[in-house]
């Protein structure tokens, strides 16, 4: 409540993102002391999340339009980067044809 009485609309996007990036560790913290195969690709995942997260957190001062799409191209850059690092090989190689061919993803016994 605090963050929507200080500035409005943008504190509530604020409070809300915070609160998915709480509940989203949480869950990655969770699947990795339940399950401890996954606790490896939780890891994995962890830099594109915080990629993801620093971008975001990059348009917050901004000012104006141009700073705020030339801070959001960048931290876009930054997720795709990282994820993209996170892709084992095969799925590397096949991302072009999945990227055509979106029906790939949800079949891949069809490459």
């Amino acid at each position: 409540m605090l963050l929507i009485r200080l500035i409005g609309i943008e504190g509530a996007a604020i409070a809300w993102a915070l609160r998915a990036a709480t509940d989203c560790l949480g869950k990655l913290w969770l699947v990795g002391w339940l399950y401890p195969p996954a606790a490896t690709t939780a890891r994995q995942l962890a830099l594109p999340l915080l990629a993801g997260g620093a971008g975001l957190l990059l348009l917050l001062p901004m000012p104006g339009l141009p700073g705020m799409v030339v801070a959001g191209c960048f931290g876009f850059a930054a997720f795709l980067t990282a994820a993209f690092r996170t892709l084992d090989p095969m799925e590397r190689n096949q991302l072009g044809s999945m990227v055509r061919h979106p029906a790939l993803l949800l079949r891949p016994e069809l490459t």
